[in-house]
């Protein structure tokens, strides 16, 4: 067994095993200790953290987890076998925001999800065609979204009612989505390498292109055939400087990929911040310039103050619940998924917002005080193609890394730009408001940072406010975003970054939907798969992608819960398994649910070591 780990800061993360090959214990410079306890089938008892935050998990006769009990909640009961279809699968969510169910067809997929906060409740649905695939989706609205297929069973066409929301979209022969036909009628493309690299893509007056050096990194951007942007690097791919003109932003780092300084120019205006870090940790102390910034942690390494403005709590599973800014405080609800369903505040009660996810993470929309709908987004894949809100349908552009560039509406005029600066720093200009940011990330104006599923990003910063939950199988640094490269990788979950690049077709003809038990190896780390339940590592799967040709694919980052045959890896909280969606054969999407995993922790290799994927060139969910 591992045992320790020493970064190039000279700290050291430590590991401990019981005789059983049970992880017990993991003690983090970053995170502090975390031990954990395991009953005779190895699952997991309770898990302790830094602060002293103990959960207890309860499992039944078949491993499945059916509670999560904490001294200071939340506390989330899981039900399974329930309802017509039910057996075998999750069919009930229980937890301190209200409740989650779903319902099943009688081929084991989901039919309807029903999320519940309150006297609020809004209801997802899902339809299939004879092939298996997803025809409509009825969203919480009461939206009717229609998805048309080619000969491959690859999506080509999404409706609303009589509204077209694109058709026509066209695959490059490797797979991936070249363009489409908006819904207003302008067009879409983007422009494809032979190395699976976006060299461009075009919207509504603006044409983009970019260039790579040997080591695919991108070396400039430049819209309209105009002045280019550029892009320099270090030796480790870290982005040390940016210029468009007159405007110019360069950054030094230490050996572990802290930020050590930034020098920002903005026209006749420049801006020099230096960063200081503690000896025994990567936790980020000061920031100084004009003013001087300050951050203090509790013991688990997630951020309490931003002084002098910000202050933040967390919930006994270490995830962000509240936020105070001055007299402003915002309260956040997280589900027993994971995911922040709400948004909500005591003296303001009418600005409440709560959000709805479809099966493979997405955000699908967000709404009222009342429950109504305030926008709603379409998704071809991980690629947003269109918003519906109440002033009418608008038609979502992406960028190169798949996040939301450019918003038309129905007139084709542009009502919504993100020409963003590396880090993503720089806010939209527009009528229009729309919240979505870099690729799995959400704008919270009250902190001015991006909610990202399991942390928040800190644009500002170029880092995370909370130590990776998955430890060093994210990278060596748990705070730093995307190894210091936000122009070629993404990280939509919080935990692990993927690279851009397109992925091969899928087979058309979806594999039956995973049981919710303790032995689903779907959708696991590649490497935590191996251990002593599975010596010879996982089966061979499709790469995931950007722009899939399917409704909900997504990059496939080392989720929580997933670890040997879907047990958890023992640097994850288990706590956070999700359901996500069946990929099935090479990434054809088949909505089901595949629950809570148990909790046993057998890998044999505590950290993730860099490995690549059968497919050259494709997203590693080994790099951060």
């Amino acid at each position: 067994h591992l045992t320790s780990v020493k970064d190039p800061k000279g700290l050291t993360t430590t590991y401990a095993w019981d005789a059983l090959d049970n992880n017990t214990s993991v003690t983090s410079p970053d995170a502090g200790k975390t031990t954990r306890t395991f009953d005779a089938a190895g699952n997991v008892l309770t898990s302790t953290d830094a602060r002293g935050k103990a959960t207890t998990y309860a499992y039944d006769a078949l491993n499945r987890k059916i509670s999560e009990t904490r001294a200071g909640g939340p506390n989330v009961q899981f039900q399974y076998d329930q309802g017509t279809n039910g057996i075998g699968r999750l069919t009930k969510i229980t937890d301190g925001t209200g409740s989650t169910a779903y319902s099943y067809d009688a081929n084991g997929r989901i039919i309807q999800k029903l999320q519940t906060i309150g006297t609020l409740s809004w209801k997802t649905s899902y339809a299939y065609d004879a092939g298996g695939r997803v025809a409509s989706v009825t969203y919480p609205s009461g939206t009717v979204i229609a998805f048309g297929y080619d000969a491959a069973g690859r999506v080509v066409s999404a409706k609303a009612g009589a509204q077209n929301l694109f058709t026509g979209a066209t695959y490059a022969p490797f797979g991936g989505v070249v363009g489409w036909l908006q819904g207003n009628g302008n067009a879409y493309t983007r422009t494809i390498d032979q190395n699976n690299r976006v060299t461009g893509f075009s919207v509504p007056g603006r044409s983009v292109t970019l260039t790579y050096d040997a080591g695919d990194r991108i070396t400039g951007t430049a819209v309209n055939a105009g002045a280019a942007k550029a892009y320099a690097y270090d030796a480790l791919a870290r982005l040390t400087s940016f210029t468009a003109g007159t405007i110019g932003q360069t950054y030094t780092y230490d050996a572990e990929g802290n930020r050590l300084t930034a020098a920002l120019k903005n026209g006749i205006t420049a801006s020099n911040f230096t960063y200081a870090f503690p000896s025994t940790s990567n936790r980020l102390a000061s920031v100084g310039g004009a003013a001087t910034e300050t951050f203090t942690y509790d013991a688990s390494g997630n951020t309490l103050t931003d002084a002098p403005s910000y202050a933040f709590t967390y919930d006994d599973r270490g995830r962000l619940v509240s936020s105070k800014i001055g007299a402003i405080i915002k309260t956040y609800g997280v589900n027993g998924l994971g995911q922040r369903v709400s948004k909500t505040d005591a003296a303001t009660p009418s600005t409440n917002i709560y959000f709805v996810y479809d099966e493979a993470e997405h955000l699908i929309g967000e709404y009222n005080s009342t429950g109504a709908r305030i926008e709603e987004t379409v998704w071809l894949g991980d690629l947003p193609v269109a918003t519906i809100q109440a002033s009418g349908f608008f038609f979502v552009a992406p960028d190169h890394l798949g996040a939301p560039y450019q918003i038309t509406n129905a007139s084709k005029a542009q009502v919504w730009l993100w020409d963003h600066d590396p880090f993503g720093t720089d806010a939209p200009t527009g009528s229009l408001v729309y919240n979505l940011r870099l690729p799995g990330q959400y704008y919270d104006s009250e902190t001015r940072l991006n909610y990202n599923y399991y942390r928040a990003y800190n644009p500002k910063l170029g880092r995370y406010s909370q130590s990776d939950p998955i430890g060093l199988v994210g990278g060596i640094n748990t705070y730093t975003y995307v190894e210091g490269n936000p122009l070629s990788r993404f990280d939509t979950a919080g935990l692990s970054d993927g690279i851009i690049t397109v992925a091969p077709p899928p087979t058309p003809t979806p594999t039956p939907p995973p049981t919710p038990s303790s032995n689903a190896p779907q959708s696991a780390d590649p490497l935590t798969q191996c251990g002593k339940d599975n010596p010879t590592g996982p089966p061979e799967r499709a790469p995931p992608t950007m722009g899939n040709q399917t409704p909900f694919a997504r990059p496939n980052p080392p989720f929580p819960g997933d670890g040997p045959y879907g047990q958890p890896f023992p640097n994850v909280p288990i706590e956070d398994a999700p359901i996500i969606t069946d990929s099935g054969m090479a990434g054809n999407p088949y909505p089901s649910a595949q629950g809570p995993l148990g909790g046993r922790a057998t890998a044999t290799q505590p950290i993730g070591l860099r490995i690549p994927l059968p497919y050259p060139g494709t997203f590693n969910p080994m790099h951060k």
